[in-house]
């Protein structure tokens, strides 16, 4: 009992001498200068290259300043999770051009106060859409750079494209484009006479994915690339490409042979698997870069022994010469010419016919003509010396189709025709004083629409004079334009349609 009562009295005196120590705590409490977001909607639909600007609304609880403020926006993947966060700004407005790939995104903006060490977040949603999916391919040379135009089925132009998506230039001295479906992955892929040879890019977002080096199977330097060429199927857009296709680069000469992807199985799953180029054909040849490919067949022509070779086995490294014909209008196995330019045509069900213009060494040309169904054994059908005065001989561009029997060709600021049956020539449009006709090309992917690309530039000129005409083509060949987009490239050097 008398320890209790000691402990009471320790207690109480504790309490009084606490009761009267001086209290030194700061406790004046001083608001802060909080922000507020307004102005931003919960969700939105962007368009790929195209302009996308916020402006939000910041309200502060105490002093309208915002120099103690630092901005960000993030965008997370189209999973809506916040892996793999990819920032679109720094600013306090939001105004770029728009790279991500369609998709469905979360985006994140923030909102940091560099004196009290808060942020404020704001997240939204945004549907990235694409008119990308198909149009037109043109590859020029601009200001002594490569560059890449597209010009989508809407009409709408995409100026820079290839610059706008991945900052930097695609190359110099440019050669070729091509769009090549590989299941499951489709591609661009750009040629260009320089040291790093070309790239492959998206086909979907432009970006690029691997220089073409990295495309082969063993460790090449690729120099001259020439021509890139994908077996090309003609009717419907549907049609185009449906399947995958046999990819065929030449450079210096040389013949190289991409596959198209495959399936395979590997642990019990069907997995997919992405070819590369196999190293050149093995032999002493020079293949020249203009090939004929028709549904599946696809036949070479060697400049150097004037003969026509072909592929007898996909999986095994040989190119073979034609079958001779030594009575016949001409010899496949030995011409005698060389190869200028030529085309798979018109013809009959199941007939794989082919224009062509060759010469020879005295500056004499010929339209030559055969059928190509089987490859391995090339049947002559025409030969036709082309009379000196005709322009064809001066030509440097050519298109042809698989509705009419004509050669088109450009020579100067005008298109012209050769009528293959008749021999004859004509000319069909002029684009006047001071033009070059630089590129021609009717594309099988649009081939029901009967349109042809015509693609001018100013006469001399290194800068953006390069202008693209979508044109009408009449059944007897007359040209008319449908759509004019102008100034909107370089000297064009190649073109495509992408689906």
């Amino acid at each position: 009992m008398k320890i209790i009562k000691i402990l009471i009295v320790c207690t109480s005196l504790s309490a009084l001498f606490l009761s009267c120590v001086k209290d030194d705590g700061n406790y004046v409490y001083n608001e802060v200068n909080d922000v507020v977001i307004s102005g931003i909607e919960a969700n939105y639909v962007a368009i790929m290259l195209d302009s996308f600007t916020i402006t939000p609304a910041l309200n502060r609880t105490l002093t309208a300043t915002e120099a103690d403020l630092e901005y960000s926006w993030t965008i997370y993947n189209s999973m809506n999770t916040y892996n793999f966060p990819d920032t679109l700004a720094k600013t306090r407005n939001l105004k770029i051009l728009v790279s991500t790939i369609p998709g469905t995104y979360k985006v994140s903006y923030n909102v940091y106060d560099k004196n009290t060490g808060v942020r404020y977040r704001y997240e939204f949603n945004v549907v990235v859409t694409s008119e990308l999916q198909r149009g037109f391919l043109a590859l020029s040379e601009l200001n002594g750079k490569a560059n890449v135009t597209f010009i989508g089925v809407s009409g709408k132009v995409y100026q820079d494209i290839y610059d706008n998506i991945n900052g930097e230039a695609v190359g110099t001295n440019p050669v070729s484009i091509c769009y090549t479906y590989q299941a499951p992955i489709d591609y661009v892929a750009i040629l260009c006479n320089d040291t790093r040879g070309g790239v492959y890019i998206s086909s979907t977002s432009f970006k690029k994915l691997f220089d073409l080096k990295d495309f082969f199977y063993d460790n090449l330097t690729i120099t001259n690339p020439q021509a890139f060429v994908v077996q090309e199927y003609y009717g419907s857009v549907s049609d185009y490409q449906a399947s995958g296709s046999k990819l065929f680069l030449t450079a210096d000469n040389k013949l190289y042979y991409r596959d198209a992807n495959y399936n395979t199985t590997i642990d019990g799953v069907s997995t997919r698997i992405e070819t590369k180029f196999y190293s050149a054909f093995p032999g002493d040849y020079e293949i020249a870069p203009v090939s004929f490919q028709a549904l599946g067949r696809e036949l070479f022509y060697d400049n150097k022994y004037k003969k026509f070779m072909y592929i007898a086995d996909y999986a095994k490294p040989n190119l073979m010469v034609t079958a001779a014909k030594p009575t016949g209008i001409f010899d496949p196995a030995n011409v005698g010419l060389d190869f200028v330019w030529g085309k798979f045509t018109i013809s009959a069900r199941n007939t794989y016919n082919c224009n062509s213009i060759f010469k020879d060494g005295s500056g004499n040309y010929f339209y030559l003509k055969f059928d190509m169904t089987n490859k391995a054994a090339v049947t002559p059908l025409k030969k036709v010396a082309i009379p000196a005065g005709f322009k064809i001989r001066e030509a440097k561009t050519f298109a042809g189709n698989s509705l009419q029997d004509y050669i088109y060709f450009a020579v100067g600021s005008k298109v012209y025709v050769f009528d293959c049956i008749l021999n004859q020539e004509r000319e069909i449009y002029d684009f006047g004083t001071g033009k070059s006709v630089d590129n021609i090309r009717w594309h099988e992917a649009v081939l029901s629409s009967r349109i042809m690309h015509v693609c001018t530039s100013t006469t001399g000129s290194t800068g953006r004079t390069g202008s693209i005409y979508e044109m009408n083509v009449a059944t007897d060949g007359i040209l008319s334009i449908k759509n004019a987009y102008t100034n909107v490239c370089g000297r064009v050097v190649s073109t495509h349609w992408k689906n």
